[in-house]
């Protein structure tokens, strides 16, 4: 009882200092809405993040009080777009390519006692250098996500390894009898001085009760860095089983100084197994699950939250199990309504549309950097059961002037470095790709995934037996059960045509 209400008396000391989010970026945190946007810099205007601008070039700038400069501190922005410098006092902190996937940037340095600015330029233009070079949709720039300023004490989790949670929780092994759980953060001492932290680890059911606790102890060298990790192993865990019963656990680790307590990290996790049967398909804890659902496209009439809520509400109520994100990976919210739901969703990179002979080797840097920008923000979501490494990366010919013609081999080379990246960052999910051209092209024998997913448009309006004779004649990617059968054409977008299809790959 004693510990009990300690805890609860933490937790209401704590609720004037961190507002109730289901992510804790920093034991003190500030969303900075509130911003001015030029095009030119003659004139500004009062504008609310997320915001879009309405060109493919502008500036913004927002102000903010520090009263300890010398305390660490970031901004993470949950989305900018598309190309982003970030200047704090008029001194370069960050340069980010990638509009679609959060990032971190430590600030301490560049801070000042008092009146502080931020200036971030975003540009939207084309680039060839980075994905996506071409899209079936505008590509809007701006700040289009969340941002926030997060100020440390001397010790701290560190954001720039885990992404937006800090914490990452991997669960390598869920059976009947026994469920292990291995917990990572980075913890960094910037104090100056060597120091004895405590981590206080725990895990709380859907109701608040404490299912798990640990406490640990670790030395800390001034300026230092650790590696923080720790496994423990239940019994008769309650599992994520999506619609069926999508439950839900918080993981909230604790950093403290003797008593003091220097921050906290918390997300929530399910406990799933999952596999890949040549016969059976996708499996969900030791069961079939034919994956059937519909597209949620990402467009800004799609992206508040209560235009998700709406728009997953009633996938859940047409009995969809199932949400493909075409294009680019969505913001935090849409994972954190489908864990709640227990929808399972498939994210993808922004590698669309161009592969070409003059692609250059800078142009797949930023796609193994947004690649792993996505896993590691995303990482802790058990909705995730599918990560998309492209889409239909032969399905335009108007980038052949950005990149020269379709290169296949370049294609298959490309896609076999993002799989092993892929498998170093997750090797417990699936990674795949989404095709448009039912796997023709010559060279594609060798393609390395998990699954293919056939794209809407690339397969005949009337039904499955040409496209599926056609994908099961090559032997381009050996071919098991189809994981997802039929979407029936209402449930697209309204420029689908066709059916959706996944396909479970070889060994």
């Amino acid at each position: 009882m004693k510990r009990t209400f300690s805890f609860l008396l933490c937790l209401a000391l704590l609720a004037g200092v961190l507002p109730l989010r289901a992510q804790i970026r920093g034991f003190r945190q500030t969303e900075l809405r509130q911003w001015e946007f030029s095009q030119t810099g003659a004139s500004w205007d009062s504008v609310a993040v997320p915001h879009t601008m309405p060109a493919q070039t502008g500036t913004y700038r927002c102000t903010f009080t520090v009263r300890n400069p010398k305390a660490p501190a970031y901004l993470f922005f949950e989305r900018a777009a598309q190309t982003v410098t970030v200047k704090v006092n008029g001194d370069q902190v960050a340069y980010h390519q990638g509009g679609y996937t959060g990032f971190p940037v430590r600030i301490t340095d560049a801070i000042k006692d008092g009146e502080n600015l931020i200036e971030v330029e975003c540009d939207a233009s084309p680039d060839e250098e980075m994905a996506p070079v071409a899209a079936p949709f505008p590509l809007h720039g701006g700040l289009t996500g969340a941002i926030w300023l997060a100020q440390m004490e001397d010790v701290y989790f560190a954001p720039e390894v885990f992404g937006m949670y800090r914490v990452r929780c991997e669960t390598p092994e869920v059976t009947d009898k026994k469920v292990v759980t291995n917990i990572k953060a980075r913890i960094v001492n910037d104090s100056g001085r060597d120091v004895t932290v405590k981590i206080r680890m725990q895990m709380l059911d859907e109701e608040g009760r404490l299912a798990y606790q640990a406490d640990r102890k670790v030395d800390m060298v001034s300026y230092g860095e650790y590696d923080f990790e720790h496994d423990f192993v239940l019994a008769g865990i309650h599992r994520w089983d999506g619609l069926r019963d999508p439950f839900l656990y918080t993981i909230r680790m604790e950093l403290f100084q003797d008593r003091r307590i220097l921050d906290i990290a918390e997300t929530k996790i399910g406990y799933r197994s999952l596999e890949l049967d040549r016969e059976r398909g996708l499996l969900l804890n030791g069961r079939p699950c034919p994956l059937h659902g519909s597209i949620l496209e990402g467009g800004e009439e799609n992206g508040s939250e209560a235009s998700v809520r709406a728009a997953l509400a009633a996938a859940v109520a047409r009995g969809d199990n199932f949400v493909m994100m075409p294009y680019f990976p969505h913001g935090d919210f849409v994972f954190r309504q489908a864990d709640s739901l227990g929808l399972a969703v498939l994210p993808q990179t922004p590698w669309l549309n161009a592969c070409g002979s003059r692609a250059r080797q800078t142009y797949f840097n930023n796609i193994h950097t947004q690649l792993e920008e996505m896993v590691n923000n995303l990482y802790n979501h058990p909705s995730v059961l599918l990560w998309g490494m492209w889409n239909g990366v032969d399905g335009r010919t108007d980038t052949a002037d950005l990149q020269g013609a379709f290169d296949a081999e370049k294609a298959v080379e490309q896609t076999r470095r993002l799989y092993e990246l892929g498998k170093e960052l997750d090797p417990d999910r699936f990674f795949g790709v989404v095709d448009r051209s039912a796997l023709r092209p010559e060279g594609y024998a060798a393609l390395k995934t998990d699954f293919v997913v056939e794209a809407y448009d690339a397969l005949p309006q009337g039904g499955l037996s040409k496209a599926t004779a056609a994908l099961r004649a090559t032997a381009h990617v050996p071919v098991g059960a189809w994981i997802t059968r039929a979407v029936e054409a209402d449930r697209l977008t309204s420029d689908a045509r066709g059916l959706l299809l996944l396909a479970a790959g070889a060994e």
